[in-house]
This record gives structure tokens, C-alpha cells and sequence, in this order.
């Protein structure tokens, strides 16, 4: 189409006027003077002329129309469509003017507007080729090709050598014939799809088959060979699926009649004839179902075995057999009654095993008392019935040990106040009372030969000779230490240690000094420098670990270092909130998401179940691409945070594709996955990236073709093709 009519009829001239006349006010004037300036396509000073023009005589037709016609080739098509109007109000038959104002419709894109106006125009001039044109190119773009192709045909019979109408023409005759093309492949595979959803599979196939021949893109023909292939499996897995409902059936009848070895033997039929991954899922549920009932009927089985043999070996009073059925049945308890139970009677069998001790030590220890006196070894006798008494139960027994204690010690001081008697008499002096004075009898007293004093006191030299030399060495001194720490004083032992550290930084100082920091309880900057490097050297210290973490978590450190704290720390206490959520965060910063993810995940398995937890699993996920169960659960729970995250949404619709999920739960997600799908491919087209467009449209289609017929509404899924047939 020609961008705009540029011939003007200059007929502004009125006969018999002198030009003499005319002066630089005269409108004529500043009308040829914009004309001259948009012939050099100077717009900006025709435009400036034109106005002065208008403001001098506002009924100069010639002047509006041409002033639109400048505001046109500039580009400004509001301005120029008022230029236009003006015009109009003037002269509404003057020729061109509708034509004009016609082109400025179209290149706005308000095609209603411009068919209006060409069809005016050709009221007043029926073979304008401009107007004829810019009707058919206005139904082009409305996609209205069989008016495009008429108003086209139309001009060609004017000027058969209109090269721009020849290829809108072509283009036109093509889109049409490629509709139909469209049309008849949404009426094969929508019969194909009715078909399917009838289970009249071999209807469906000979549909698809038709709807093959028509397919007009590359996509659409892969996704009608996925629908036949669905159809031939579902015509040829009919038998496989009653088998499945027969088995599956059985095992839930089963179920009822808590036959569960039975039950669990049709559930694996079943599963080997589950056609579809959700029916497998529901399958294994039960399997999982009906063995925890098989355990917990095995476990109580168990449990009564080992508790009735318990209860067996307690009547027997034997006691160490009890105890090991007690804890067995304990093992095996499936409720905290149980366990109460079992546990009761634990305590009565290792009571019991503790009193049969005692008496078999009393018993042992009196009876080896009793075997002393008789042989009169009266000594021996009472340390064995002191060990009786330590065992004694009974009053009875107390008495029985406490009357031979005695016994034996009264003959005891009988003999030991003879030996003082006979020792007397030999040396002719008075006898010595055996309760001041313990003597030991002659053949009990070794001989011992005198030590010479001289001997003695090199003895004693030799250690303070080497005692002095010890104190006298340097600084550093591990044995001065060690004095220090004996005597309890941290501080000077300490000191010691430092003092080497600032004269030498040999790293095995640094595991002496850190614990005597340890004794002294500090944790003062000096302290965590030397329990770093002594966690550094040996990670194995729990309570230094312990130090060293707490304090990196109260300074929010999240550097390197602090992970390797934090990391040893969580070997202690797998289970700790606080580590395990700065670690996430800490792995997330360091852009190490698979650790970052295995933390969170279990944080979340511990039932923190929170934003922050949620948010940052899900981040994870998405980075990971994950579509699997674990993440359906995450990216549902993120959802309710972050109802708007873009991502979010797609990345759960295409998790819901992956799973074969079509139930109503998923109709939200759908709808604003495919909304938000389609403005993507725009963006996408729009920079020029047509891999990235094609995802998205594939995404798209899969959900509302494929995966959601019946949940998808009709305008959801025109909205998607109308994007796709533009692409």
C-alpha cells in the first residue's frame, strides 16, 4: 500500500485577484511556503507553516488535509487523524481526505476504523486503488482472508501490475487454505480426543490418523502420534487393566479379612499389571499398608513369645534368662503399654538377679569365714565376715554374721595379747596392752638390713639438683607446665604456652594451650583464636567444636572457615535447628546449591516447615529442575508464600505433567501457567529467541491438549492457539 496520497490539487487561486496583493500574512502564502518545505521533507517547518495557514483561515480544507499529511510522514498518526477530521468538517465529500485519514486508521492499528473510511472514499471516487488496497490489507490483518481476497481481486482488476496487492493476494489465498487445513485437523482430533474419552480406542485411532494427514506444524504431528500411541496401548492393555482391578480387588477384600501374607501377594499381581505410574503409586501404598499390618502383627507375635517366656523364667527364678526375654519383648513392643509392661518386669527380673548375687557373695563370703575358724586363721575370719555382712539382705543373716564377726574377734585379741605375753617373758619386761600397742608376731617381721645415711641423702641431692636444673631451663618448659597444671594453676601454665607461641608458632602448642582455656572457661577473642587452630589440627574436640560454632553463629560468620566449624559441629548433634539452618544459609550464599538443598531438606524433615525452609528447598528445586513427587510437595508449600513466583507456577504445572496428574486440584495451576506460557513466547519472539518461545509454547500445548482436556475452559485454550497460529 502507498504510505499516503501525496497529490494535491492546488485550486486555491482565485481568478482576477492581483498576487501583489498577497503579503507574508496571506494564509496562501504560508500554505505553498509548507508545501515547498515537505517537498525537501523538512515536516517540522511545513508543519509550523501549515498551522499558520490554519490560524489565518480556518476554513482552508487544502491546509488541514495537507497538514496531515506531514504529521503522517513524521510517524504522528493521532495528530495527523485530527488534521484529517478538521479537513472533513470543512468538505466531508473532498476527495483524497477519507483515503488519507484511512491510512492513519490502519498504521494504528484500529482496522474497523480504516475499512470505514476507505469505503467513504470510495463513495466519492469508486476506483481509488489506494482505498481498495487498504481494505483488503485491514481484513488481512483482522484474519478475515476470504473480504481480503475480494477487495484484493477488486483492485487487480483496476492496475493488474499492483505488485503490493499480488503478494497480500498470495498471502491471503495461503492463510485461508492453511486454515482450512486447521480446521479440518481440530475436527479429526477433536473426534479422536471424544473418542478417547469414550474409550472407543478404535474410533480414536482412525481419527488421529485423519487428523495426521492435516496437521499443518511439526509439533502437532509429534503430539498426534503420542494420542495414537496412547490409543493402540489402552486398545491393547483392556485385558491388562481387568487383570489389575481383579487383583487390586482381591487385595483389598483381603485387607478386610486381615489376611495380609495373601494380601500382599495379589497387591504384587496387581502392580505387575498397573498400566498407569498413579495406579502403581496407589499400589505400592497398599503394599506398604498391608506389610507395616504384617510387621505389627509379627512384631506382637514376637512380643507375647518373648514376654510369656520372661514371665516362664521369672517363676523359675532364673533370673539372666528373664532379663535378656524382658528386653527382647521390649524390642519387639508396639505400644508404650506394652513397654510398660515388659519394662515392669525387666525391673522385677534384674531385682531379682541382684538379690541372688547378694546371697551367693554373703553365702560365699560367710561360709570362707566359717572355714577360717575352724582353722583358726582368726584374721582372715574377720575381714570374710565384714565382706558377709557387705551382702547381708536379712536381719536374720546380719545377726547370724554379726555373732561370728565377733566370735572371731575375740579370739583374735586372745592371740595377739599371748604373742605380747610370750615376747615379754623372753625379754624380761612387763607385758604391753594389745589395745595401745598392735605387735606383729615373730615370724611375720621381716629382717630388714639399715640403709646407709649417706646413701639417703645422695638420694634427696640427686632430686633437688634435678629439680633446681628444671626450673632453671627456658621459658618454654612442658615439665614446668605440668607442675603447674598438677598444682591447679591454669594461668601460669598457660602463660607458658603463650609465651613459647609468640617466640616459636609450632602448631602442636596450640592443643595444650586451648585446653587449658578450656579449664579456665574462656572464650575471649585470644581463646577462639587458639581453639581454631586446635579444632583446625584435630576436629574431634566436641566441646571445643561446640565453643568455636556458638561463637561464629553469635558473630554471623559465614565464611569458609566458619562452614568447616559449623560442619564438624553438625557431626556431633545431626539434629541441631539453629546449625542447620545457618549452614543453608551459609551453602546458598556460597552458591552451593545441591548442599544447600540437602540441608534444607532436612530441616523440613525435621518439621521446620517454614518460609524461609520452603522458600529456600524450592529455590533449590528449581534451580535443579526437579519435577518429581518430593518437589510437588515443596513447590505446593512455597506456593502459599509466593502464590505469584512465575517460575513457581510453570515449573508445578510442567511437575504435574511429568506425574500424569489431572485432577480439579491442578485447574488454577493450569490456567495460570498456560496464561503466563503465552506471554513468554511474546517476549521471547520479541527477542528474536525462538528456542526459549518454543519451550514455552510447547509447555502451553502440552497442558491444554494433552494433559487437561476437560479442566482447561475453551477461551484458555484459544488464547494459547491464537498465540501459536501468530507464531
Amino acid at each position: 500500500m502507498r504510505y499516503v496520497i501525496l497529490a494535491v490539487i492546488l485550486i486555491g487561486m482565485v481568478s482576477g485577484v492581483n498576487q501583489d496583493g498577497f503579503t507574508q500574512e496571506n494564509a496562501y502564502y504560508y500554505f505553498t511556503q509548507g508545501e515547498k518545505y515537505r517537498a525537501e521533507k523538512n515536516y517540522d517547518m511545513a508543519i509550523n507553516m501549515y498551522e499558520k495557514a490554519v490560524r489565518l483561515n480556518d476554513d482552508y480544507e487544502m491546509a488541514y488535509n495537507n497538514l496531515g499529511c506531514a504529521y503522517y510522514e513524521k510517524g504522528m498518526y493521532d495528530k495527523a487523524i485530527d488534521a484529517y477530521k478538521k479537513a472533513l468538517v470543512i468538505n466531508p465529500d473532498a476527495k483524497i481526505t477519507h483515503s488519507n485519514l484511512g491510512c492513519a486508521y490502519y498504521y494504528k492499528g484500529m482496522y474497523d476504523e480504516a475499512i470505514q473510511e476507505f469505503k467513504k472514499e470510495l463513495k466519492i471516487n469508486p476506483n481509488c486503488i489506494d482505498a481498495l488496497n487498504g481494505i483488503g490489507c485491514a481484513y488481512y490483518n483482522k484474519e478475515m482472508y476470504d473480504e481480503a481476497i475480494m477487495w484484493c481481486k477488486k483492485v487487480l482488476e483496476i492496475d493488474p501490475n499492483y505488485i503490493y496487492t499480488k503478494d497480500k493476494l498470495a498471502a491471503a489465498e495461503k492463510a485461508l487454505e492453511e486454515r482450512k487445513l486447521r480446521e479440518n485437523y481440530w475436527k479429526w482430533y477433536n473426534l479422536g480426543i471424544e473418542s478417547m474419552h469414550q474409550k472407543r480406542w478404535n474410533e480414536a485411532i482412525e481419527n488421529f490418523n485423519k487428523a495426521l494427514e492435516y496437521a499443518p506444524m511439526e509439533y502437532e504431528k509429534e503430539m498426534i502420534q503420542d494420542r495414537l500411541k496412547e490409543a493402540k496401548i489402552n486398545l491393547n492393555n483392556e485385558e491388562v487393566k481387568k487383570n489389575y482391578r481383579k487383583w487390586y480387588n482381591l487385595g483389598i477384600e483381603q485387607i478386610e479379612q486381615k489376611r495380609w501374607e495373601e494380601a500382599i501377594e495379589s497387591f504384587n499381581k496387581a502392580l505387575e499389571y498397573a498400566p498407569m505410574e498413579y495406579e502403581k503409586i496407589m499400589v505400592r501404598e497398599k503394599l506398604k499398608e498391608v506389610n507395616a499390618n504384617l510387621n505389627k502383627k509379627i512384631q506382637q507375635e514376637n512380643y507375647w513369645k518373648w514376654y510369656n517366656l520372661g514371665l516362664e523364667r521369672i517363676s523359675q527364678k532364673s533370673w539372666e534368662q528373664a532379663i535378656e526375654y524382658f528386653n527382647n519383648a521390649i524390642k519387639y513392643a508396639n505400644t508404650w503399654n506394652e513397654k510398660g509392661k515388659a519394662r515392669e518386669r525387666l525391673k522385677e527380673a534384674k531385682t531379682g538377679l541382684i538379690m541372688k548375687r547378694q546371697l551367693e557373695n554373703y553365702q560365699k563370703w560367710y561360709n570362707i569365714g566359717m572355714t577360717r575358724i575352724n582353722q583358726k586363721r582368726w584374721k582372715d575370719a574377720v575381714e570374710n565376715f565384714n565382706n558377709a555382712l557387705k551382702y547381708a539382705t536379712t536381719e536374720n543373716e546380719k545377726e547370724i554374721a554379726q555373732e561370728k564377726l565377733k566370735e572371731a574377734k575375740v579370739n583374735l585379741n586372745n592371740e595377739k595379747e599371748k604373742q605380747i605375753r610370750a615376747i615379754a617373758s623372753l625379754k624380761n619386761t612387763p607385758p604391753i596392752n594389745p589395745n595401745q600397742t598392735e605387735i606383729k608376731s615373730l615370724q611375720q617381721i621381716p629382717i630388714k638390713q639399715k640403709k646407709s645415711w649417706v646413701s639417703s641423702i645422695s638420694t634427696i641431692a640427686s632430686l633437688l639438683l634435678i629439680l633446681i636444673l628444671l626450673l632453671l631451663l627456658p621459658q618454654f618448659n612442658p615439665i614446668r607446665a605440668k607442675i603447674y597444671l598438677w598444682q591447679k594453676k591454669y594461668d601460669k601454665a598457660a602463660s607458658i604456652y603463650e609465651n613459647a607461641i609468640s617466640k616459636d608458632k609450632k602448631v602442636w602448642y596450640y592443643p595444650s594451650l586451648a585446653n587449658i582455656y578450656l579449664k579456665l572457661d574462656r572464650i575471649d577473642e585470644e581463646a577462639i583464636r587458639v581453639y581454631d587452630r586446635a579444632v583446625y589440627l584435630n576436629p574431634n574436640n566436641r566441646k571445643m567444636v561446640k565453643i568455636l560454632a556458638d561463637y561464629y553463629i553469635k558473630e554471623n560468620k559465614i565464611g569458609d572457615r566458619a562452614i568447616e566449624v559449623y560442619e564438624d559441629a553438625l557431626k556431633f548433634n545431626t539434629d541441631n535447628i539453629q546449625l542447620l539452618n545457618i549452614l543453608g544459609m551459609a551453602y546458598s550464599n556460597r552458591g552451593d546449591d545441591k548442599k544447600a538443598a540437602s540441608i534444607y531438606q532436612r530441616l523440613y524433615e525435621l518439621g521446620q516447615i517454614d518460609e524461609i525452609v520452603v522458600s529456600n528447598l524450592c529455590k533449590a528445586y528449581l534451580k535443579e529442575e526437579r519435577l518429581d513427587e518430593k518437589a510437588i510437595l515443596i513447590y505446593e508449600e512455597a506456593l502459599k508464600y509466593e502464590p505469584e513466583n512465575h517460575d513457581l507456577i510453570i515449573a508445578l504445572s510442567q511437575a504435574y505433567i511429568n506425574k500424569g496428574i489431572k485432577d480439579k486440584k491442578t485447574v488454577e495451576i493450569y490456567r495460570k501457567s498456560v496464561g503466563l506460557c503465552s506471554n513468554l513466547v511474546k517476549s521471547y519472539k520479541e527477542k528474536n529467541d525462538l528456542d526459549k518461545a518454543r519451550q514455552y509454547a510447547e509447555i502451553a500445548y502440552k497442558i491444554v491438549y494433552c494433559y487437561s482436556i476437560g479442566v482447561v475452559d475453551t477461551l484458555v485454550r484459544s488464547s494459547v492457539m491464537g498465540v501459536l497460529n501468530k507464531w
